[in-house]
C-alpha cells in the first residue's frame, strides 16, 4: 500500500452546479485523471437523498433550498 501525502486543504470552498452554490473542503491531490472528487462525507453534509434506483438526488445548497439532481435518462420526464 502506497501512502500519498495530501498537505493542501483548501476550507469553504464554493462551487457552483447550474445556478446553486454549495461548499466544499478541498484536498489537494496530485491527480490528472480528475478535476474535482465529491465524496459520501460532502454528500451526507449536504443532507443528501438519493430515490428512484438513484436517478434522483436531493442536495441541500447554501441556501438551504432543495436541489434536485436527475439521471440523464429521465430528464425529459421531470414534472
Amino acid at each position: 500500500m502506497q501512502l500519498i501525502e495530501c498537505p493542501i486543504l483548501y476550507e469553504h470552498v464554493p462551487i457552483v452546479i447550474g445556478e446553486h452554490a454549495f461548499l466544499v473542503n478541498l484536498i489537494q491531490f496530485d491527480m490528472l485523471e480528475f478535476d474535482l472528487i465529491l465524496g459520501l462525507e460532502w454528500l451526507t453534509g449536504h443532507k443528501e437523498s438519493i430515490g428512484g434506483k438513484g436517478r434522483k438526488v436531493t442536495l441541500k445548497d447554501q441556501k438551504s433550498q432543495d436541489v434536485y439532481f436527475y439521471d440523464e435518462r429521465n430528464r425529459k420526464s421531470i414534472p
